[in-house]
């Protein structure tokens, strides 16, 4: 008996031990280096002269995009392997510069990869990213403004800070995205189990699907078309506008939305709750149609107003 108390002890002190060592060395930031395997790097520079877009192509390789004050679009590959398999594999073709990482093993399967691609300041043309299991992280102190940006990822995150004067699309499956936007005329994101958050900046139009992530709006945004299954909905600023048009669908997740101005609105919820958060005087006409959700009517309606309809099955409406 004394001598299993000797071992669960030891081996309790070897854990604990082993813990503290764990915590020690990612908060010293050290590099994780695998067992019998080796670091390799490669990289890869070209100038942006006449360069219109960026495609960058990857499996479970990390990708960060970072700014550079130089005239080069540069890619570093960084990885652990026992043999050196992975390359950049780069080409130019009709002003579009296509980065592809490859592995010689076919088994796409490194260790701690991580693509670096620097992008000059002055850069200002579209950029795309393709990834799967890995991460896309867009760092935040970039300071370029890109035409268009196609960001698509499966179980990997996409997250970090982008402005796109046009059109950005942003989809995952499992992954999640959390992006700090600037001014932007169109977003479009779609995610199945992750959730979106999107922060910052104003957006003339958002829309999207979710499965069952939910769903977390801090712009400003001018019209949304946005449906969801079982995820939430929280949109913090509707600006209006003369064109302005809120159309949201959700079947078990709550719906609320803050106004700043007035917007042409239409929301459907089956199970979830509806919480709209209204100006004083707002110069609207609503219409909640429910058969067994209920109505909290704080305010006065205009019948010549913009019109707000609300369709619930067993969902509330709350009037803010």
């Amino acid at each position: 008996m004394k001598y299993n108390k000797t071992i669960s002890i030891s081996l309790i002190i070897f854990v604990v031990f082993g813990i503290i060592c764990a915590a020690l060395f990612f908060a010293s930031g050290m590099e994780l280096i695998p067992i019998n395997q080796e670091k390799f790097e490669h990289d890869e520079t070209i100038s942006v002269d006449g360069i219109d877009s960026i495609t960058i192509s990857t499996e479970s390789v990390d990708v960060v995009i970072k700014g550079t004050n130089e005239e080069l679009i540069s890619s570093h590959l960084e990885y652990y392997s026992s043999e050196d398999t992975a390359f950049i594999d780069d080409d130019i073709s009709n002003e579009n510069y296509k980065i592809t990482i490859n592995d010689s093993s076919n088994r796409m399967w490194l260790s701690n990869a991580r693509l670096l691609v620097y992008v000059p300041d002055e850069y200002a043309g579209s950029i795309s990213i393709e990834g799967s299991s890995g991460e896309i992280e867009i760092d935040d102190e970039m300071v370029n403004i890109f035409s268009n940006a196609y960001l698509v990822n499966k179980s990997g995150d996409i997250r970090g800070s982008i402005c796109v004067l046009d059109s950005m699309k942003a989809f995952t499956i499992s992954g999640d995205v959390n992006l700090e936007v600037g001014e932007s005329s169109q977003l479009k994101v779609e995610s199945d189990s992750g959730d979106v958050i999107i922060n910052g900046g104003s957006l003339a139009t958002v829309v999207g699907k979710s499965s069952s992530g939910n769903v977390t709006l801090n712009a400003k945004i001018s019209s949304i078309d946005y449906s969801s299954n079982s995820g939430n909905i929280d949109i913090k600023s509707i600006i209006g506008g003369t064109d302005s048009k809120v159309n949201l669908k959700a079947i078990s997740g709550n719906i609320n939305v803050n106004y700043d101005d007035t917007a042409t609105t239409e929301i459907e919820s089956t199970s979830g709750n509806v919480s709209l958060s209204i100006p004083e005087n707002p110069g609207i006409f609503l219409s909640f149609i429910s058969d067994s959700g209920n109505s909290s009517d704080n305010y006065n309606f205009d019948v010549n107003g913009r019109v707000y309809i609300v369709k619930t099955r067993s969902g509330d409406l709350e009037l803010n």
